[in-house]
């Protein structure tokens, strides 16, 4: 992770928008830069800024939410964070802010907000809540881990060097990330004790499973032989079956046939009822022959009528064609006269408009030239209106100068006594700094001391406190043994002898005898049901095979009343064509002259379609019986197969589960209750019995694991105890450093305070807290009344140049502005002039009166042209008129004679037919509709004639080909097939039965083979995990916590030793052997003395500090790589060659290619590192920044 840049605005001290642009060429040549200033001024709001925007909190400020913000600067309405970072070889911006309502200072907090995005905008979170964990998963460094790795915040590199050795290890655990350790420790443990419960189960289990009852081979012969028994009896019903079928097929056909006998004798009397109407049609018939010669004749004498008549329209039309003609002529002579005149009266005009359009022209090319004039007039007035208005403005501001001069004079006489302490300033701000320094370090120390007294009187409240609770534990362990005691004794008697898992084999044996019981109820109930259901399934079908012959008869009858129906609707559809015959002439169909029916048809029978109603509606009845009573079947004989099915399966299920408990009792050594209520109540006696064993197991394991944690937490105590005395020692040593230090402070902040108020005292300044700001704003404000001074006298010679040159100017405007006003009023005067010439000339538009003359001229060509085209129309229409009144005229002299031959012709052919002329002929055809009825029902009689033959024939066919059966009937036959169904269900039960035995036997042999290649693969497993528990596993994770947390010290202690040597080789650390987590320091200056590092000075904490940091951030940042690091404060209490020291190392790292950024207000800082951020007071408590890629935002 490396910074890129930081913006910010608002925040402490640092008021208005700020940017630092970390990619400055001075950062990335020299790679180590300071953050300089005095105290107090703001130096630290820069790392506040960085960790706000990545994190939304800062090292200092744990929470800035929508009712709390302590980083917003003072009388500001909005602030906000905004860091550019580069990670994994791409650019991010994370972007936090706040404001209060409408930017208010007075208004109320709003909530944050706090966006994470790629460079080029793309946003990658934007949820509050979420956007500080997609930072820690994009850089890999949570807060913790950034302000231990990246930023080492004031006071805080210190922290673990300060912390007890007891607050070490989780310090330590959370930077490296070993608790993950702990619950690998407490998992081992955990998988170790399920483990050995599943090896202990798998060996229960496999006890309980004790071979009984026959052999599978003796099942497997069993199944056999029933199985050829099962064969045989199929085959043999199956042949009567068939039997069945046929005898019941041979009965209905014998039905049928005696209805269709009866139906042909019924058709033969129906023929012989009407005998006499059948004589009449013959006579009809051959009377239809001449019917096409008479169609003939009468389209001749239709036609000859159709041709008289059209000869007198087209007469009418000759003459309307001759009037229309006429009146076309007269109207294009009156066009033709009313065009020559407008074409002389326009030749006329035509000067004139020339004239006039000449002369509105010249007029307006006057009128621009005069628009042109009068823009130019205003353009003047405006720029004489602005030229007057600047000379007003610069009258007002060199008065408003003078005014400004004397104020800033007065305020320079004030400032007397300042010019002589400017060139000092820089040492009494040295002085000063020192001076806050000494007071912190006094401020710090006096409070410091009241904590430490304190701390040493809690430290002995707590030695006595924990020897106290070491005696309350011994005592609560030896009170959890005498009751374990207890409980086992208890147990023991409730076991009577016989492990817990022959207890729980017990209750589970009566619990399986209740269910084989339960199934015996079922079985029997089942049985009543199927033979209920078998009876009820037979009658069933003899009905369906009742109702499929009534349906099969009803439907050859409704077939013959549908046939004769569709006859009847021909003869009605030919309604239309009877009503255009005509008496006389021959029908197109049959040729006669004669019509009975053309205007009315004989009715027809009702009882035909009511007979017709009646059959379809009784079979569509029977239709639905059927498909009722074929669905009610199926579903029965569904119904019957499942309850077979499932009698078949409880069967072998209960004799597969009484081999079981049979198997179960000669293990347990007891007996099948014989009936269900003893079951019931000796489970229920041995579940209260099995409950109260549990319990008291629970309570036994729970007091064990209680003593393994007492006895872990004594060994605890007694080290905790010995931490408190050790602890107790070392902070009275410390108590007693710190009010000697205390005397030398006091001594040393007295001289400097009387060497201040002796400079300070000729400005009237005091010693106090905003002493610094008070120096800072009264240079600020020398120098900034000296340049107003300055400033002023300058800007009032250039107001005096400014105001000479604008009144030049505009007496210059003024003259032009006379000239062009005159210009314009001789324009005007000649254009007046041209006006009055042109109004006498034409008061119109030359143009407009042109377009008229022209657009009249065309309307009246066009009408011209119409005219024309309509009368060479009507002509030629005219002409076709007299030609088609010639070819009729032809046409209908030529018909008359066709006519008299067709009379002559058809009157022959009558006397060759036996008829006296045309008037006989048309007399025969009158009963027409009387024939045609009685041909329908001739052609339906034969139809079902012969239907009634066909199907007679059928039947007799398939009676034949069934044969005959030696004196047996249905009932018998029947009744042999029940029994030998009966049969074999009793054998195919059996052989469930045996089926169910063979699964039992295989499926306990492959289940007995399972749980030996378990139990032996699980006794690996077992091995396996108690040899790792032994290595790692404990119940409170302790064991291997204590391991990786001891690599962990270690391996800070050599990365801190590295950075140490890089900064002396006077010190190394070492780890305490007898203590896990105590630090010593070796110092090769004194002999290799081993020491503590509680008593090490200021400076030398200084540097062990620092390297521990610097280890601690490289531990952190194992995983990612860390380009930047910031260190805030520290360096106040170090010699020269200490500070030395210390930036050499920080060097090494620069060398290293990381960013450092170093916060100070120590001058030594300034002076050894070239780049350098500068934050300098403004005034009124607020700060400034300055430096390489430092930039003020507007």
């Amino acid at each position: 992770m490396r910074l890129l840049r930081l913006r910010f605005k608002n925040l402490n001290s640092l008021e208005g928008r700020w940017s630092i642009d970390f990619r400055d060429q001075r950062y990335l040549d020299d790679c180590l830069f300071a953050i300089v200033g005095p105290t107090g001024s703001g130096k630290s709001t820069v790392l506040d800024a960085l960790c706000l925007a990545l994190y939304g909190r800062t090292p200092r400020l744990s929470r800035v939410t929508g009712s709390e913000n302590e980083i917003m600067s003072r009388k500001t309405g909005e602030c906000f964070a905004q860091v550019e970072f580069e990670a994994g070889g791409e650019s991010y911006r994370c972007t936090w802010s706040q404001h209060r309502s409408r930017k208010s200072p007075s208004g109320k907090l709003q909530q944050p907000t706090h966006l994470l995005s790629r460079s080029n905008g793309e946003v990658l979170e934007s949820a509050l809540s979420k956007t500080s964990s997609a930072v820690s998963d994009l850089t890999g460094l949570d807060f913790d881990r950034f302000t231990r790795s990246v930023l080492l915040a004031q006071g805080g590199f210190a922290a673990f060097l300060d912390a007890s050795p007891g607050d070490r290890a989780p310090l330590l655990e959370r930077i490296t990330g070993t608790e993950i350790f702990s619950r690998i420790s407490i998992a081992v443990h955990e998988r170790k004790r399920k483990e050995e419960e599943v090896l202990k189960d798998l060996k229960n289990r496999l006890a309980s499973e004790v071979e009984d009852g026959p052999s599978g081979e003796e099942v497997k012969r069993d199944l056999d032989g029933l199985e050829i028994d099962i064969e045989r009896i199929s085959s043999d019903l199956k042949e009567m079956e068939s039997r069945i079928g046929s005898l019941r097929e041979r009965e209905r056909l014998e039905s049928e046939i005696k209805n269709i006998e009866l139906l042909i004798a019924d058709l033969e009397e129906e023929r012989l009822s009407r005998k006499i109407d059948l004589g009449r049609l013959e006579r009809y018939r051959s009377a239809q022959t001449l019917a096409a010669p008479y169609e003939r004749l009468s389209s001749i004498r239709e036609r000859l009528a159709e041709l008289d008549s059209s000869l007198l329209e087209i007469d009418r039309s000759i003459e309307s064609a001759f009037s229309e003609v006429r009146a076309r002529k007269e109207e294009s002579e009156r066009l033709s006269s009313d065009i020559r005149e407008m074409e002389i009266e326009r030749e006329r005009f035509i000067p004139i408009w020339r004239k006039a359009k000449d002369m509105d022209s010249h007029i307006g090319s006057l009128r621009s030239s005069l628009s042109e004039r009068e823009r130019a007039r205003d353009d003047e007035r405006k720029g004489l209106s602005k030229i007057e208005e600047r000379i007003l403005d610069v009258e007002k501001e060199l008065e408003a100068l003078e005014k400004s001069k004397k104020l800033w004079s007065l305020r320079m006489e004030r400032m007397e006594g300042w010019d002589s302490l400017i060139p000092r300033l820089s040492d009494i701000e040295e002085r000063l700094r020192r001076f806050r320094v000494l007071s912190s370090e006094l401020e710090s120390l006096e409070g410091r001391l009241p904590r430490l007294s304190k701390e040493v009187v809690e430290r002995s409240s707590d030695l006595d406190r924990s020897r106290l609770e070491l005696e309350g534990l011994t005592d609560e362990v030896e009170s959890l043994e005498k009751s374990k005691v207890r409980q086992d004794s208890r147990l023991k008697r409730l076991l009577s002898g016989r492990p817990i898992a022959e207890w729980r084999a017990m209750e589970a044996f009566f619990r399986r005898s209740i269910s084989l019981f339960e199934g015996e109820s079922r079985s029997v109930e089942l049985e009543k049901q199927i033979v209920t259901l078998r009876t009820d399934l037979r009658k069933k079908e003899a009905d369906l095979m009742v109702l499929a012959e009534k349906a099969g008869l009803l439907d050859s009858l409704v077939e013959s009343l549908d046939k004769r129906r569709e006859d009847r609707a021909r003869t009605l559809s030919m309604e239309v064509q009877r009503g255009s015959l005509v008496d006389g002439c021959p029908c197109p169909l049959c040729g006669a002259l004669h019509h009975p029916y053309s205007s009315k048809v004989p009715g027809f029978d009702d009882g035909l379609d009511e007979e017709w109603r009646s059959r379809k509606a009784e079979l569509s009845r029977l239709r639905d019986e059927k498909i009722r009573l074929e669905t009610t079947v199926e579903t029965s004989s569904d119904q019957l197969k499942g309850m077979e099915l499932e009698r078949s399966e409880l069967l072998r299920s209960i004799e597969s589960e009484r081999s079981a408990l049979m198997s179960s009792a000669k293990s347990l050594s007891l007996s099948i209750p014989s009936d269900e209520g003893k079951s019931l109540l000796e489970k229920r006696r041995l579940e209260k019995r099995l409950k109260l064993l549990d319990r008291i197991s629970e309570i036994r394991d729970e007091k064990r694991g209680r003593l393994e944690n007492l006895r872990s937490s004594i060994g605890e105590k007694e080290r905790a105890v010995h931490r408190i005395e050790l602890s107790l020692s070392e902070l009275e040593n410390s108590l007693r450093v710190a009010r000697e230090k205390k005397s030398r402070l006091v001594g040393d902040l007295s001289s400097i305070k009387i060497s201040l108020e002796a400079d300070l005292s000729p400005v009237g300044l005091d010693i106090g807290d905003d002493l610094e700001t008070e120096i800072s704003e009264g240079a600020l404000e020398f120098e900034k009344v000296s340049r107003s001074l300055d400033s002023l006298l300058d800007s009032q010679t250039e107001l005096l140049a400014d105001k000479r040159e604008l009144e030049a100017e505009r007496s210059s405007l003024s003259n032009r502005l006379k000239v062009i006003s005159e210009g314009i009023k001789e324009r005007e005067e000649e254009i007046a002039k041209r006006l009055v010439e042109r109004k006498t000339l034409f008061p119109g538009n030359p143009d407009v009166a042109e377009e008229d003359f022209d657009a009249r001229l065309k309307e009246l060509s066009s009408e011209l042209e119409r005219v024309k085209r309509f009368l060479a129309v009507s002509e030629r229409q005219l002409d076709s008129y007299r030609e088609s009144r010639g070819n009729i005229s032809k046409e209908a002299a030529s018909m008359k004679l066709e006519l008299a031959s067709a009379e002559v012709a058809f009157g022959e052919l009558c006397r060759k037919a036996g008829l006296s002329g045309e008037p006989d002929f048309v007399a025969s055809f009158r009963d027409q509709d009387d024939m045609e009825e009685l041909s329908l029902w001739m052609e339906d009689w034969r139809n079902r004639k012969n239907t009634a033959e066909t199907n007679l024939a059928d039947r007799k066919s398939r009676k034949a080909s069934i044969g005959e059966f030696d004196g047996e009937d249905l009932r018998s036959v029947e009744a042999k097939a029940e029994a030998l169904r009966s049969e074999r269900d009793l054998k195919l039960a059996e052989k469930g039965r045996l089926n169910a035995e063979l699964d039992r036997i295989e499926e306990m042999e492959k289940s007995r083979s399972e749980l030996k290649s378990r139990l032996k693969e699980q006794v690996s497993n077992v091995e396996l995990w108690r040899g790792l528990h032994g290595l790692i596993g404990s119940a409170d994770g302790k064991r291997f916590r204590s391991f990786a947390q001891g690599i962990a010290f270690k391996t800070l202690i050599s990365l801190a030793n590295g950075e140490l040597r890089r900064m002396t080789d006077r010190y190394v650390l070492l780890p305490k052997e007898d203590e896990p987590m105590e630090l010593l320091v070796k110092d090769f200056y004194q002999a290799g003395e081993i020491r503590s590092t509680r008593n090490l000075s200021g400076g030398e904490r200084f540097l062990v500090s620092l390297s521990l940091a610097l280890g601690l951030s490289d531990m952190s940042s194992r995983k990612v790589r860390v380009d930047s690091l910031f260190l805030d404060e520290g360096f106040g209490t170090l010699d020269e060659a200490a500070l030395d020291q210390a930036l050499e190392a920080l060097s090494e790292l620069r060398r290293g290619g990381k960013l450092i950024g170093v916060i100070s207000h120590v001058s030594a800082i300034r002076e050894r590192i070239g780049a350098r951020i500068r934050v300098e007071p403004s005034g009124g408590g607020r700060s400034r920044l300055s430096g390489p890629g430092v930039l003020r935002e507007k």
